[in-house]
């Protein structure tokens, strides 16, 4: 126990120094040569932040020409925010029931 604090005590001393000697053992890498690392939260490895999603936007829809027969529509406000009307036309083309103003 005397001999690893000494030891301890050495390479913290040394420390500072040891930043302007390339090769030398960091810190941290003396804990993990230990096996003792998980003791010392300041040498977690760095994690990058969670990123998160963006948020979906469904493009919106045209409004369907006249030239194609509308075959079936169904209400969907997310597509068709205005009419709140999405349809199939006879083409399978999706898109949104025109309003009048």
């Amino acid at each position: 126990m005397l001999l690893t604090q000494f030891l301890l005590t050495t390479f913290l001393a040394s420390q500072c120094a040891s930043q302007l000697v390339p090769g030398t053992l960091q810190i941290c890498d003396y804990w993990v040569r230990l096996g003792r690392v998980n003791e010392h939260p300041e040498c977690a490895p760095v994690t990058q932040p969670p990123t998160f999603p963006t948020t979906f936007v469904p493009p919106t829809l045209a409004i369907c020409i006249a030239n194609a027969a509308l075959v079936q529509c169904t209400s969907d406000a997310v597509s068709c925010p205005v009419s709140r009307t999405v349809c199939t036309q006879s083409n399978n083309n999706r898109c949104c029931q025109g309003t009048n103003p």
